[in-house]
């Protein structure tokens, strides 16, 4: 055993349990989400001012429409970036003004095709 004669002694105090239940409420849920479980894209709505319908011209539903039925074709989006999924897009809220964009432009060449 060490020697420990002529060391200050350490003023420790006793610590007492925790009530585990308080502990688990507090620490693991958070305004009703279980934060052990992963949320998903459902779960988390769009951010106040994500209408990409104004930036379209159109309701997303129509543009997807128009999009399928134009064979789904790649949408350029920019320099070296481009759309495969319209849909999938449309859906993400954080999706970039310039790519919103870039599908009006797409959209309305296409409706002046028509």
């Amino acid at each position: 055993m060490p020697e420990t004669e002529g060391l200050p002694l350490l003023d420790v105090d006793r610590v007492d349990a925790v009530d585990n239940e308080g502990v688990n409420d507090f620490s693991f849920k958070n305004e009703g989400f279980d934060m052990l479980t992963p949320l998903t894209d459902g779960d988390i709505p769009p951010p106040p001012g994500y209408h990409p319908e104004a930036a379209l011209g159109m309701p997303v539903e129509d543009a997807i429409e128009l999009w399928q039925s134009a064979g789904a074709p790649i949408i350029h989006l920019g320099p070296g970036e481009n759309c495969f999924d319209l849909e999938e897009l449309l859906s993400n809220s954080d999706v970039k003004r310039e790519h919103l964009e870039a599908v009006k432009r797409w959209l309305d060449s296409m409706r002046a095709k028509s």
